[in-house]
């Protein structure tokens, strides 16, 4: 069978294809290599998503995203896609299975900025996702970064545990509301001005050695969490965009957002890729 789309990522701008198509009466098929929602199951409160005035949890809108799936009946394929190929169709390849598609949809998200190697010592683990952590309780946890993710994921890491944010500037790089709302929760602390020197690891602990203010320090946490920034997850793209024919394929959500990540621009950019298929194969 050769689907009308492939859609590969089923966050918010995935879903928002997939539920148009559904409406356009095409065939389709979605790819998540792991839940329903991406990135956004990390969201500690949505403010800004039209139709939700006191805000939603990252994890309560991904359940409504997999309700409107079920309401619908779309089925997800529950795979990592490891290749795309064309050769007059697109070939879309998991760990067990090859499927056909005349366009592709990619919503690939991103994919988190790691620490560099040579502050790594003794190969500390480093998280950069908060899903690892959401279970912890009651630990010391290094949030290193001063974006919204960092301390957002501080403001939802601090209910159980006490968290320290590390910044390389004086200036959080965030919206002033979050920093407000922190510095209100007495189990966080603010530190700017930090120059990470090294990390290691011990038996029990993770230590961080950094200089402040041009003084030497050192503390030991549980658990480190880099929120360092993300880039596009393109590589599946990259990889057929020399061959494909034009307008065959559409690159949505995050993946394309540079630096406006929101859920509802990565909605808006999923139903426009599956309403410009619908015009492309019928008029």
């Amino acid at each position: 069978m050769i689907y009308d789309v492939a859609i590969i990522g089923a966050g918010p701008a995935g879903i928002a294809a997939a539920t148009q198509l559904k409406r356009q009466g095409m065939s389709f098929i979605i790819f998540e290599k792991s839940r329903v929602g991406g990135l956004i199951l990390n969201a500690n409160l949505i403010e800004n998503y039209p139709g939700f005035p006191n805000g939603i949890s990252g994890e309560d809108f991904s359940k409504l995203l997999d309700q409107h799936l079920n309401i619908l009946k779309i089925d997800i394929i529950y795979q990592q896609v490891l290749t795309v190929s064309y050769n007059y169709c697109y070939t879309i390849n998991t760990e067990t299975d090859s499927y056909n598609s005349k366009y592709c949809i990619f919503a690939c998200g991103t994919l988190p900025n790691k620490l560099q190697k040579s502050l790594l010592i003794n190969d500390p683990k480093i998280h950069y996702d908060l899903s690892s952590l959401k279970t912890v309780r009651n630990a010391d946890i290094l949030i290193i970064g001063s974006g919204d993710a960092a301390f957002d994921y501080a403001l939802s890491l601090s209910k159980y545990n006490n968290i320290h944010i590390f910044s390389r500037t004086e200036k959080m790089k965030c919206l002033p509301l979050l920093v407000h709302r922190a510095k209100l929760v007495k189990n966080i602390k603010i530190d700017p001005n930090i120059e990470i020197q090294n990390i290691k690891k011990t038996s029990a602990k993770t230590i961080v050695n950094f200089k402040q203010k041009g003084n030497d320090n050192e503390l030991e946490f549980d658990y480190i969490l880099a929120a360092i920034g993300r880039y596009p997850d393109s590589s599946l793209f990259e990889t057929v965009k020399e061959i494909i024919p034009v307008n065959s394929s559409f690159v949505i959500g995050d993946t394309i957002s540079d630096n406006c990540r929101q859920a509802s621009i990565s909605v808006g950019s999923g139903i426009k890729a599956a309403m410009q298929i619908f015009h492309k194969i019928n008029f």
